[in-house]
């Protein structure tokens, strides 16, 4: 192997690719590769405001003897372009092209342009690196800046040592355009977001000292920007319901009329999640609760009824936390849910009303 051709070999492999690529023999096609290596590179080069007599610049000071004296069709103010046009690219592989035809049959020329093309590209990546660091510089300037402006224009929404610490869920929020300071969730806050992510996806319920937690931070004041009761007001929650179930809540079912349309009943139901279920899911939109009350029935259902219960706050108090704050927390988890406008409903919720029809 001839000595230009393992200096190049190393220089691509070692430098220029993430992946070794196959040569054969040819220290042209090595060459030439290297051409396409350099079209990677126009990014960087054009993001400098080059031109092409600048690309070509890079090679003249660099090997001796040679000049790009014929431009042919290009010109060598033409600006390279954000990305690389077509034209760019093949440009940068007739500069290739002729640099091969400059040094073909001659070692000499043939290792001190591979040296100067060595050199070329450890100038550009000792640039980029320099242009990276600069970079990286001013982004963490700004956000020092960003930081400083929201920690000037934010109170903490709890003191000091608190359970969620100064704001809650703040990493999760930093995309959000009410996003508060950073600060690393604590111990208790990762838990609690773990719970609140479940019960938006339906894998587990809030735990009761989970809920009584939450409920504690709205009676108190803190995190007020995310936890908070809902509106005084009406909330509806719809299911598929076994006739015993609606027994058990209170609902008398004789005298419905088997018309084939939901009908209204008055009372007071008690709406208790079953089994060490804590949480339930209630909507402000009447809409979203009849999606919920039909679905799939199995084979050989009997019994079953379609239900939409209401709940109103004078009857509740103390047990819905108003989930508009939480779909602030960007998680698919959570702020996919936004559009189903949810309240969550904590232990026992007492329903004054139910709309209500037998499906089979």
């Amino acid at each position: 192997m001839r000595p230009a051709e393992a200096f190049l070999r190393r220089l691509i492999r070692e430098n220029l690719l993430l992946e070794e690529k196959p040569y054969g023999d040819s220290f042209y096609a090595a060459y030439s590769h290297l051409s396409e290596i350099m079209v990677a590179n126009l990014k960087f080069i054009s993001d400098r405001n080059a031109t092409y007599g600048d690309y070509v610049k890079l090679f003249e000071d660099e090997i001796p003897g040679f000049r790009y004296q014929d431009w042919g069709p290009y010109s060598p103010d033409k600006k390279l372009e954000v990305p690389a046009s077509s034209d760019d690219r093949a440009f940068v592989r007739e500069v290739s092209n002729r640099i091969l035809d400059f040094i073909a049959g001659d070692d000499r020329k043939d290792l001190n342009a591979t040296r100067a093309v060595e050199r070329i590209a450890k100038n550009i990546r000792r640039e980029k690196r320099a242009h990276i660091k600069v970079l990286r510089q001013e982004n963490e300037n700004e956000y020092k800046r960003e930081q400083e402006a929201l920690a000037a224009s934010w109170s903490p929404t709890a003191p000091e040592g608190s359970p969620l610490g100064k704001y809650a869920f703040s990493p999760q929020r930093q995309s959000t355009e009410n996003r508060p300071p950073y600060e690393k969730n604590t111990p208790v806050e990762s838990a609690l977001l773990r719970s609140i992510t479940n019960h938006f996806s339906g894998m587990r319920p809030l735990t009761r000292k989970q809920s009584d937690m939450m409920l504690g931070f709205i009676r108190d004041g803190l995190y007020s920007d995310i936890l908070r009761e809902p509106p005084p007001g009406t909330y509806f929650r719809g299911m598929l319901l076994p006739l015993e179930d609606l027994e058990r809540m209170g609902v008398d079912v004789t005298d419905l009329e088997p018309d084939g349309r939901k009908q209204e009943l008055s009372g007071n139901f008690e709406i208790t999640p079953a089994g060490d279920r804590f949480s339930s899911s209630w909507t402000a939109d009447i809409d979203v609760a009849d999606k919920f009350s039909i679905g799939h029935l199995g084979q050989g259902a009997h019994d079953v009824y379609s239900v939409i219960f209401a709940a109103d706050t004078n009857d509740n108090p103390g047990r819905f936390i108003d989930a508009d704050g939480l779909y602030e927390i960007e998680m698919e988890d959570i702020s996919d849910f936004a559009p189903e406008r949810e309240i969550i409903g904590l232990g026992t919720i007492i329903a004054n009303r139910v709309k209500l029809m037998r499906l089979a």
